[in-house]
């Protein structure tokens, strides 16, 4: 057959490569597939295949690919177990599979092959298995493991396990956090901040070091950063109040280059307190802070956004029934007012 004769060449070219070992795995299941093996021939000759692997590389690209392997046979003994007249259509029960699931990650433990897929996945299976102090250590480990410490998806899969375990101990689940957040590329943490954020409502967990650590990045690089400061500022508003997101995020507008993301968010916010007062009360307390929030944004960002334009407009004709020289200093000042001109003529 043509595509034998193709795994047969791959497996002579490329046989440290555990993506050519991973298709050959895969033909057996690929045949059962098409009707041309039988599924329980299938299952056993792939298994051979990412034994055989598994023994000559050692990597944790091919552990992974076995894990997942395993797990998917898992998922479709399950479904036979679960169907007493259906045939099983593999050689493995669920229970057996699963013993050679934690045994595959037993052995890519004893080698050293670590990656953020296989330490979560353990962690999953081992709590699935009741084992969750287990669990714990293998997250914790990991999260100092050189593959791993910098994942996103480790430390997630840890604090989310602590805080179900140690819902009581919120010092350590702070502490936890904040290396969490100094481990993780900004570039990859938004997630990680929105799980924080929740974790520390949820378990009323003060919210002053979190803060104080996210300013103190923002003091340095807002790169990556603009939308976890909105985050913190809405965060903050729902949970203390709006007079501590005001004074939060007052504090972060003063530090260089704050986000669009960020502004727009402190605008909703103050805005919604706006709409309580009357068309044409003048400017009120509430509009003077949208409008200063709105000045503040279009200096950065007005060359480009017909958006806070159109804002500004708005702010005014309820301050003041008229929008003023909005209009011309918008067309001035955009790069392309195409967009400002038509949304601003509907406005009409």
């Amino acid at each position: 057959m043509v595509e034998h004769a193709i795994l047969s060449s791959v497996e002579a070219d490329f046989a440290s490569d555990a993506d050519a070992w991973h298709q050959r795995a895969q033909w057996p299941m690929r045949q059962a597939e098409c009707g041309r093996m039988d599924p329980k021939e299938a299952e056993a000759r792939s298994m051979e295949v990412y034994q055989s692997a598994l023994s000559e590389l050692k990597v944790p690209e091919i552990f992974e690919r076995f894990v997942d392997f395993l797990r998917s046979r898992c998922a479709v003994a399950a479904e036979a177990d679960a169907d007493v007249c259906g045939d099983r259509e593999g050689t493995l029960g669920r229970e057996a599979l699963m013993t050679k699931l934690e045994d595959a990650y037993m052995m890519a433990e004893r080698v050293g092959a670590h990656s953020p897929h296989l330490a979560v996945g353990r962690a999953a299976l081992l709590v699935e298995l009741g084992k969750s102090d287990h669990a714990a250590e293998v997250l914790a480990a990991a999260c100092q493991e050189e593959a791993c410490r910098g994942s996103a998806r480790v430390w997630s899969a840890a604090l989310q396990l602590a805080a179900q375990r140690k819902s009581d101990n919120v010092d350590l689940l702070a502490d936890m956090s904040v290396q969490a957040l100094h481990a993780v590329p900004d570039s990859e943490a938004l997630d990680l901040w929105a799980q924080i954020f929740e974790m520390h409502a949820l378990l009323d967990m003060q919210a002053k070091p979190l803060l104080n650590l996210l300013e103190q990045r923002l003091s340095v690089t807002c790169l990556h950063l603009g939308d976890v400061a909105a985050m913190a500022v809405e965060w903050l508003v729902a949970t203390e109040g709006l007079n501590e997101g005001r004074e939060f995020y007052k504090r972060l507008l003063v530090l260089p280059g704050p986000s669009l993301t960020l502004f727009n968010s402190c605008i909703r916010l103050e805005d919604a307190a706006a709409q309580a007062k009357a068309f044409g009360d003048g400017i009120t307390p509430e509009l003077k802070r949208v409008r200063l929030l709105l000045e503040a944004a279009i200096a950065l960002y007005g060359s480009q956004d017909a958006a806070l334009w159109l804002q500004l407009a708005q702010c005014e004709r309820r301050a003041f029934g008229k929008e003023g020289k909005v209009y011309w200093r918008a067309i001035k000042q955009l790069i392309d007012p195409a967009e400002f001109i038509g949304a601003y003529k509907s406005m009409a």
